[in-house]
């Protein structure tokens, strides 16, 4: 008659056990020592750039697409102002005809186009034409470029210049900033998605 092996109690394995504390112990240290190593270094101080007022009257440029382009905003207020009469008209017969009437202003420069949708809410936006074409890093700094007569046209006295940036033009604007610097001007800049237009609501969101 056959006779059945009595199964043995269930061992604990100790030794996998071990190796699993040891493991996660040496985690835990090495997590700990990377911490502590954050904790004590000597952190990076960099300055930040601050808003400051000022009483001079602004001279705008773009830096998109690595290229640098004059805004003349004064002459798009001037535009504006002109139409304003037009608009009032139109908005005494009738309020859908009025706000009809803006939307079909035809606001232009050579490089922008006033954006009618802003208008609608007292904004001055400008939507920048894609088929123009700015001064490149060699062209901004020439003798006789538009930005050079910009800066002998005004006084650092009087006047600032504001750069409106987006992400793929910092090389140029770095390089006419410094030159504007050189040259005693003052300068502020603020930051443009790629799509956004150019909004004279928020300016000076950084000075320096």
């Amino acid at each position: 008659m056959a006779k059945y092996k009595k199964k043995s109690d269930p061992e604990l394995m100790l030794i996998s056990f071990c190796d699993i504390v040891t493991v996660t112990c040496v985690a835990l240290f090495m997590a700990m020592i990377i911490v502590i190593w954050e904790a004590i270094k000597t952190p990076e101080i960099r300055a930040t750039p601050l808003a400051a007022a000022v009483t001079n009257a602004p001279v705008y440029f773009e830096c998109r697409n690595n290229q640098l382009f004059p805004i003349n905003r004064d002459a798009f207020v001037q535009q504006i102002r002109s139409s304003a009469a037009e608009r009032k008209a139109a908005a005494g017969s009738a309020s859908e005809q009025g706000l009809q009437s803006l939307m079909k202003l035809d606001l232009a420069d050579d490089f922008y186009k006033v954006s009618n949708n802003h208008l609608l809410v007292g904004m001055i936006a400008l939507q920048p034409r894609p088929e123009a074409t700015g001064l490149d890093e060699a062209g901004a700094v020439e003798t006789n470029s538009l930005f050079r007569r910009a800066l002998t046209a005004h006084s650092p006295d009087s006047h600032y210049l504001v750069f409106y940036v987006r992400d793929d033009s910092f090389p140029i604007f770095r390089k006419v900033r410094d030159l504007a610097a050189k040259a005693g001007w003052n300068s502020g800049w603020e930051y443009l998605d790629r799509t956004e237009p150019v909004n004279f609501a928020g300016i000076m969101g950084r000075f320096g």
